[in-house]
């Protein structure tokens, strides 16, 4: 289960700041298909980045099964592919069946 609670990023200095995901809020369960759609530049490709640890939320919060990506940042960098593998290429092989 992935949940993702009150998700901000901001981009930008404090004379222009950029609010590229403002209060994203949703839970995926276990072997649930999620489908993230909007216009060019309305923060997909930042919601994708932080939720693979790419790149790092302003504020809020991602659990993987309950346990905050923020109490994992200081683990070695083979515990962020192995959550980069469970949320990407688990999705993958969701998806090779149905082609």
């Amino acid at each position: 289960m992935i949940e993702v609670k009150h998700l901000e990023k901001y981009y930008g200095s404090d004379g222009t700041v950029t609010k590229a995901l403002d209060d994203i809020s949703f839970i995926s369960y276990d072997g649930e298909f999620l489908c993230i759609m909007g216009a060019s530049g309305s923060g997909k490709s930042t919601l994708l980045n932080c939720l693979s640890t790419i790149d790092c939320a302003s504020a809020g919060d991602i659990l993987f099964n309950g346990v905050s990506f923020d109490s994992l940042k200081n683990q070695s960098w083979l515990l962020s592919v192995a959550i980069i593998s469970v949320l990407f290429f688990r999705t993958t092989i969701c998806w090779i069946p149905l082609l």
